[in-house]
């Protein structure tokens, strides 16, 4: 691979392309263009083909029965060998491969996506400037700071990394190939057989409506002074989605869960907010463990 060759993904539509492939799910090369140019009916594919070729002669992307899938180890590699923030620290070799293992699931990315898809969106025509390297480590740092916050503030919650037998990454690494055997093979095609996404998702709006119902009758029988006072219901439909990101996403939280602290401070050094975060985490940490 050409040393130029990360230009791939950090500008023009061979950046655009990879970006999608990393949110889509099994995506063809017809339903990429269709993301890149936020279109839900035939898009122009005239250029498709050629940047989706560049793309897997440079190893970034892999076809597999005409899906397009983001090469995740030359991804990482690339992220750790092309340094973005002046405070990015290098992983080892089984950081790397555990990289590699947290962004094999990423439903957790649902988070972002569509703030990431907008960005590609609100460009001017013609211009084709998103980083996706840098948006993705981006991203990666940010939500790992959230990881490191939850971490830090629910000290009751015991992980598989406050045993020090745990501590070691290829002995993660292997349990999450364990895991992952058996998420795969039993708790996925559980989820199948019982519809739980439909049922779940038309469980929730059937909710939402009866309780839009009480509401707006609460609203309409409450005085003028009173109207403002009514409380709207949750959004049990958001609510559902957020559940079914969560489950989808578990093989990748327990990795976040399980791996060494370190680990996880060289992904937070990928978000460009990170040196805030860092100073703003210390003062928080003061407060609470002023002894510390």
């Amino acid at each position: 691979m050409a040393s130029n060759d990360v230009d791939l993904l950090r500008k023009g539509l061979t950046s655009e392309y990879f970006l999608a492939s990393f949110l889509e799910k099994d995506p063809s090369g017809y339903r990429l263009a269709q993301v890149v140019q936020n279109k839900t009916g035939r898009p122009d594919t005239s250029k498709t083909y050629d940047v989706l070729e560049r793309l897997t002669e440079s190893r970034y992307l892999v076809e597999k029965n005409e899906k397009f899938y983001p090469n995740l180890e030359n991804l990482v590699d690339t992220i750790d060998s092309n340094p973005l923030q002046k405070w990015q620290e290098p992983l080892d070799h089984d950081e790397r491969e555990t990289f590699v293992k947290i962004l094999q699931n990423r439903e957790f990315f649902k988070i972002v996506s569509d703030e990431i898809l907008n960005q590609i969106y609100s460009q001017p025509n013609r211009v084709h400037s998103i980083d996706a390297l840098e948006t993705i480590a981006n991203k990666i740092g940010l939500l790992t700071s959230a990881i490191v916050l939850y971490r830090t503030f629910a000290p009751h919650i015991v992980t598989e990394s406050d045993d020090p037998a745990q501590k070691d990454l290829k002995q993660i690494n292997q349990n999450q190939d364990d895991f992952e055997t058996a998420w795969m093979e039993q708790v996925i095609p559980m989820l199948k057989e019982f519809a739980f996404d439909r049922k779940l998702a038309s469980g929730a709006k059937k909710t939402q409506k009866e309780m839009m119902k009480t509401y707006n009758l609460q609203k309409k029988n409450a005085k003028n002074s009173e109207k403002d006072s009514v409380q709207k219901p949750p959004n049990m439909v958001m609510f559902s989605d957020a559940i079914t990101i969560f489950l989808k996403s578990l093989p990748s939280l327990r990795l976040f869960l399980a791996v060494p602290e370190d680990m996880l401070w060289k992904l937070c050094r990928l978000w460009e907010g990170y040196d805030s975060f860092e100073y703003t985490l210390k003062i928080i940490r003061g407060f609470v463990n002023p002894n510390k």
